[in-house]
């Protein structure tokens, strides 16, 4: 009778874990679709992003805090929208420096906006700064042109999931 029982939960619990992975798939499968329709390369999904955090350099004390390897939601705004950004903002952008070493500018950051500046013709230029101190004591080396701009982080995150989509969306 004992045996019975044990053979049964496991049974539930093995279903269970196959269904979870099924819907991860699925899901996976659909945002990698939906990234080579986008011009910028980033998933979308009804306005909604997900990126995955590459380094600890929003890792911080306070609730907007987020680290390497989770994955955060982002909301997808137009380049009119991204006009009104106001400092304190978390924004995912391309960055116009090689971030990831790999000789190629344009590499997806998400940091919080410090300071907002328009130049002489109009142009709105964001500077920015990761939230750890340890590894962001100082604002980032390069302005962004508004344009840059790809989605503003919406405060919500599954963490510790990022490494596995990156796995996922690797030749791997």
């Amino acid at each position: 009778m004992q045996n019975s029982k044990v053979k049964k939960v496991v049974s539930i619990v093995l279903n269970t874990l196959v269904w979870a992975f099924l819907v991860f798939a699925i899901l996976v499968t659909i945002t990698t679709f939906a990234t080579k329709n986008t011009k910028d390369g980033v998933p979308e999904i009804f306005g909604k992003s997900i990126v995955s955090i590459q380094s600890d350099s929003m890792k911080s004390d306070n609730k907007e805090s987020f680290k390497r390897g989770d994955l955060i939601i982002i909301e997808k705004i137009t380049a009119t929208e991204a006009l009104e950004l106001k400092e304190g903002t978390i924004i995912t952008y391309r960055a116009p420096i090689d971030i990831n070493k790999d000789g190629e500018t344009g590499d997806i950051n998400t940091h919080r906006i410090v300071s907002v500046r328009v130049d002489d013709g109009g142009i709105v230029w964001f500077t920015t700064k990761g939230d750890n101190p340890q590894t962001n004591p100082n604002e980032d080396n390069y302005e962004l042109r508004y344009t840059d701009v790809i989605g503003v982080y919406n405060g919500n995150k599954l963490a510790g999931i990022g490494g596995v989509l990156d796995f996922l969306r690797s030749s791997t």
